[in-house]
């Protein structure tokens, strides 16, 4: 590698320079765009959900700086948070908010906004010199200026307000492929078994350099086994490619044991963070993982020594020691066999778990248009083109490069969140595919755009002094149709994605998901409940750590669990890493309870004290909750689908869903919808339906639909059914979630203390588990109550055995809620109160 940026003459040395630096600002500027309309009053809002959590390991380390805490009490209650990523962009914004002298929580929020769109201003360079060791200065500057474009989801991660680490992973994993092909490159032209001693030293410094590029990676997230994954696919290629030569690679065996020795040795001495053996945590699978490539270096390098000569036997070798391994492995050690399919199944394949989780879902022709656009075509055109110069050339970088492009791209079709890894890949592809169109076309084309303009054909004597005159060379159309084409396409994508860029940072407020609805719950949540007894901004380790007694959990959809940790200072039972979302005491199983009992146990497990139900989410997302408990169900048992009468059974309609009664008696409805009181049915629907559709289309359709009340319409149900042909039937279900199919039972342990609003519908709402006053009685009681917002409604609750479990006070207000009345048993003069000390004393 040359020691100047470009080579060449100084000025253009210093052109590509002044190129580079106007790339860089804008790449910030576009980056910066979400801040005229994040900041409000001096208060910065963030984007995303992970971002809350990172803002607040953020003010963590600042407070003991450098310090990292990697366990946390604050969320996933009862147990704990074991943090499974890293300290680096933490502790890239925890310094800019020391060295800026960031103290309250706006400024610290403020200086940490700006770090992504800095790291992101940072891929120019990067992303240059990476072109320019794989090719040519020329492919690096035309990468340098794509990267600061490209792609949509990249551009939604490293601008101002997303405070998470993904702009450092695309970051520290393209530094090290740059480190790691600039290694390969210089190495590839060692001279063994005799090599110089100061090219050697050269090559160790590189490969070294590569090493500490993997290891910053890795100290960011541990999905950076990725980038060994990719290395290791090379390898094997790259021997078979050198053993075909005649040679043995030794130089590989150099680079990776320096490139891959150093993050193994840094994970056993001091990186080991967990015990459980897994790749997306600091378990000892990663040290594991880097000795076996570089053992697996050794062994492919000690096979090309043996088969020398041996064309055809040496890959065939390869592919049956690699079978073997598999076995030997899955025989002697099951549970790291185990590890080792599972993680590749997280990168390369789907499961049910990661399935419920929106960047986990696969990535969709739709989605890659909107990131990438134009540039999708410019990728696929890089990618034949590097793909031939890899046919054509044994050079290491090609091959590297072509191998990343290709996994990078099958794990961002798998799981869209891999996609902004591709920004890299995209960028560098498409200034491939351009650079060699200018190379393969350009010259003719502007000649021939200059004589079409005017300029007299151009003739070159044969020699000085020679009065004979050479015509000038033949055009060639499908060059220049070739060259027109890709500068075409090249415009469109640099406009498209500009323009989408733009159109995105303009509206970055709508993308911040935190409403004033949910600020304003979660301040008076903070405000209005008993301090947990754990120190918010405490540094604390796993081993030492016991919750004090006044300790408790807020239950909610783990949507939400960051703002309660981070606005409220609450601590969540499960949060958006799906913490204790499944099992006995998790979020789904609570919301999907169907009785009061189940719900107690789940609660009782979760050992949470408060719930928070968000109208939106209740209803919203009731199916994706319900997915959790019986994965592929989605809204059924709870609800029927039907397709709306006339529709043609090709036609894409949409799907008509309809309430049946389990629907009514989920935790989530109860609490959000019913208030948890009792509700009894009223109106209801009878659907008449055909089951033409449900073999070609899986749903019946409506023939007619009746209203009226719920005995009329069984009746109604009942007589057309047992007179409608075969294939036909009727229903009874309900329309709205406020009104059942049955009588729903009111719930004795849970109070409404707070709601965002009078609208059922859309209101966030906390309520307080209770044990609730016992009290003597038959019937059904009612209390009058009226929530902080104005809303007025009656709590009813029918006695069992001769008792009711009542969760409301009279004589003192409920949180923000209170009793206009006593108790009082319907149809009678019977009243009666409630103490607050009764309610929660049970």
């Amino acid at each position: 590698m040359s020691q100047n940026i470009g080579g060449g003459s100084r000025k253009k040395q210093t052109i590509l320079i002044i190129l580079l630096f106007v790339f860089m600002l804008v790449a910030l500027w576009l980056r910066s765009l979400p801040a005229a309309y994040l900041v409000r009053d001096g208060v910065t809002v963030v984007i995303g959900s992970d971002t809350w959590y990172t803002l607040r390991q953020i003010e963590a380390m600042a407070a003991h700086y450098p310090l990292y805490s990697w366990f946390d009490p604050m969320t996933a209650y009862p147990t704990g948070k074991e943090i499974g990523w890293g300290p680096l962009f933490p502790f890239i914004a925890a310094t800019a908010c020391v060295l800026t002298g960031a103290t309250a929580r706006p400024d610290f929020i403020y200086v940490a906004a700006w770090v992504p769109p800095l790291l992101g201003a940072a891929m120019v360079p990067v992303i240059y010199l990476l072109g320019r060791q794989l090719e040519s200065w020329k492919t690096g500057i035309i990468a340098a200026g794509l990267i600061p474009f490209v792609s949509l989801a990249f551009y939604y991660r490293s601008v101002f307000g997303f405070v998470d680490h993904h702009v450092s992973e695309v970051l520290f994993s393209t530094l090290f492929c740059l480190c790691s092909i600039t290694a390969l490159g210089y190495a590839s032209g060692l001279s063994f078994p005799s090599p110089d001693s100061a090219v050697l030293r050269n090559a160790f410094l590189l490969s070294a350099a590569a090493g500490v590029a993997y290891l910053l990676g890795l100290l960011n997230a541990p999905t950076m086994v990725l980038f060994a994954l990719i290395a290791g696919a090379f390898t094997v290629l790259q021997f078979v490619r050198e053993h075909g030569e005649g040679r043995h690679g030794e130089y590989l065996l150099l680079v990776n044991g320096v490139a891959f020795g150093i993050p193994a040795l840094y994970m056993l001495l001091f990186g080991v963070k967990t015990n459980v053996l897994s790749f997306t945590t600091y378990s000892v699978a990663h040290p594991i993982a880097y000795l076996m490539l570089i053992a697996a270096t050794a062994a492919l390098y000690a096979l090309s020594r043996v088969l020398t000569g041996k064309t055809w036997e040496y890959p065939a070798a390869i592919g049956a020691l690699g079978i073997g391994s598999i076995v030997l492995l899955g025989v002697v050690n099951p549970v790291l066999s185990g590890m080792f399919w599972q993680n590749l199944t997280t990168f390369f394949g789907t499961v049910h778990e990661t399935s419920l989780i929106r960047e986990m879902e696969p990535w969709n022709a739709a989605l890659a248009w909107t990131s990438l656009n134009y540039g999708l075509i410019l990728l696929v055109g890089g990618l034949g083109v590097l793909g031939y110069r890899t046919l054509k050339s044994t050079r290491p970088e090609s091959l590297f490069v072509l191998v990343w492009s290709a996994l990078i791209l099958v794990a961002a079709v798998q799981h869209i969140r891999y996609e902004y890894y591709l920004s890299a890949v995209a960028a560098l592809l498409a200034a491939l595919v351009i650079a060699a169109a200018v190379e393969y076309g350009g010259r003719e084309t502007v000649g021939y755009l200059r004589g079409f303009g005017g300029g007299k054909k151009r003739t070159e004597p044969l020699k000085k002094g020679s009065k004979k005159k050479v015509p000038a060379k033949k055009t060639h159309p499908g060059k220049m149709a070739a060259f027109i084409v890709v500068i075409v396409l090249a415009a469109a994508f640099v406009v498209t994605s500009a323009g989408n860029d733009i159109t995105l940072g303009s509206h970055a407020e709508s993308t911040a998901i935190v409403s004033n609805e949910w600020q304003e719950t979660l301040t008076w949540l903070g405000t209005h409940t008993p301090d947990p007894g754990v120190n918010v901004l405490g540094v604390y380790e796993k081993e030492t750590f016991q919750y004090p007694e006044q300790a408790y959990g807020v239950m909610a959809w783990w949507d939400f669990g960051h703002w309660i940790t981070y606005l409220a200072g609450r601590i969540p039972n499960t949060n958006p890493f799906q913490d204790n979302v499944i099992g006995p005491g998790g979020a789904a199983t609570f919301f999907m309870a169907t009785t009061e009992d189940e719900a107690e146990d789940a609660v009782g497990v979760a050992g949470s004290r408060y719930i928070i139900t968000d109208g939106r989410t209740m209803t919203g997302k009731f199916a994706t909750i319900a997915s959790w408990i019986n994965p592929g169900a989605g809204m059924r048992p709870y609800a029927r689908g039907f397709l709306p009468p006339n529709a043609a059974r090709t036609e894409g309609q949409k799907i008509a869903w309809v309430y049946d009664a389990p629907y009514y008696h989920t935790m989530a409805i109860r609490l959000q919808i019913l208030d948890g009181s009792m509700t009894e049915p009223s109106d209801a629907y009878c659907i008449a339906y055909d089951n033409i559709t449900l073999a070609t289309r899986g749903y019946p359709q409506i023939r007619q639909v009746f209203r009226g009340p719920l005995d009329e319409i069984r009746e109604k149900a009942e007589v057309y059914t047992l007179s409608a042909p075969a294939g036909q039937g009727a229903v009874v279900l309900s329309d709205s979630p406020t009104l059942p199919l049955d009588t729903v039972p009111a719930l004795g342990h849970y109070r409404l203390i707070y709601e965002s609003s009078a609208d059922v519908a859309t209101s966030i709402k906390v309520f307080e588990h209770v044990p609730g006053a016992v009290v003597k009685g038959e019937g059904v009681v009612e209390l009058p109550l009226v929530t902080n917002s104005g809303r007025a409604f009656t709590y009813r609750q029918q006695s069992m055995n001769g008792t009711f479990v009542l969760p409301y006070a009279t004589e003192s207000e409920n949180g923000g809620v209170r009793a206009t009345g006593p108790y009082r048993i319907a149809g009678t003069d019977t009243t009666f109160t409630a103490t607050d000390e009764a309610v929660l004393s049970g």
